[in-house]
């Protein structure tokens, strides 16, 4: 069998545990030759960190030994690592090869690692952009975004909503003043709620309403002008290109209840990053205090 590219293999060189080297090298060219490098670079370093990790372990000297493997020992090395995808990977990993030292070499009994199971992973909080990264956001829009990004930012930012919610925003779902505003939200899930908006939500949005360039739709955000002229050089383009290709927007209804084409139609979804967020700001905020995602940006 041919020999695996010592760049498969980066621990092979080391001279720490000479043995589990061995064994993992041998179960490489037995086993895993036949997979693509990315996996078996991937098996490699798991099971590299496996041994290293259980010859540490009481009773066992800083030695491997194959027979130490255990259930035990098996949930006790996923516990140590950080996520439930890497944790998944790492039980594949060591599956192969406890299973490749029960068949292959009668060093086991049993597959220690059948039936060992990964609990679902906790969702975790959203991530808060630093006071950096709030900066810079929102110097951008302040000095670039026109009346409509300021109004989307806003609302994103300042009152939480979510992408879905600012994109399928009804008028007459919104009630805003020169002196208070609230509206109702949650499309996505059709969990609906109805907020206030804090006067930094507020201002811009009822700017927008009222600068007269939006419109008439039954929507709040109706797609920009520009965004019309693409779309209509796209589809000349498809034309001359005998529509080979699928369009991305069908044709918009002219009666009856909204349907996601006229989604698709008032607002186009790049998949450009946004030109407001600067690299590493594409973080959630923090639930009360906002919730754009990077995905916002999408409505400017």
């Amino acid at each position: 069998m041919e020999a695996i590219p010592a760049n498969m293999l980066p621990f092979a060189s080391s001279t720490a545990n000479l043995e589990a080297d061995a064994w993992i090298i041998a179960y490489t060219q037995d086993v895993l030759a036949a997979k693509d490098g990315a996996t078996i670079e991937a098996y490699t370093r798991i099971l590299k960190r496996f041994t290293e990790w259980l010859s540490t372990r009481p009773g066992n000297h800083d030695r491997f030994h194959p027979q130490a493997i255990t259930r035990t020992a098996i949930e006790f090395f996923l516990d140590t690592l950080p996520s439930s995808s890497y944790k998944k990977q790492a039980r594949a990993a060591l599956s192969g090869f406890c299973r490749w030292l029960q068949e292959d070499h009668q060093l086991l009994g049993r597959n220690p690692v059948r039936g060992v199971s990964i609990p679902a992973q906790a969702l975790l909080a959203p991530r808060e952009l630093s006071g950096d990264q709030r900066y810079v956001i929102r110097d951008l829009v302040e000095r670039e975004a026109d009346l409509r990004g300021k109004a989307v930012f806003a609302l994103g930012y300042w009152a939480g909503c979510r992408v879905s919610d600012v994109s399928w925003l009804l008028l007459d779902a919104l009630h805003v003043s020169p002196k208070a505003g609230w509206m109702t939200i949650g499309h996505k899930g059709g969990k609906e709620r109805t907020i206030d908006l804090v006067n930094e939500a507020r201002s811009p949005l009822y700017g927008y309403l009222q600068q007269g360039e939006r419109k008439t739709s039954a929507y709040v955000f109706t797609r920009k002008p520009r965004e019309k002229a693409r779309e209509h050089r796209r589809n000349r383009r498809m034309a001359v290109d005998g529509g080979r290709h699928p369009p991305m927007v069908a044709t918009t209804q002219s009666k009856g209840a909204p349907s996601r084409s006229q989604l698709h139609q008032r607002h186009r979804f790049p998949r450009s990053p946004s030109r407001f967020c600067p690299s590493g700001a594409g973080s959630k905020l923090e639930p009360g205090r906002g919730g754009l995602l990077s995905g916002a940006s999408h409505l400017w």
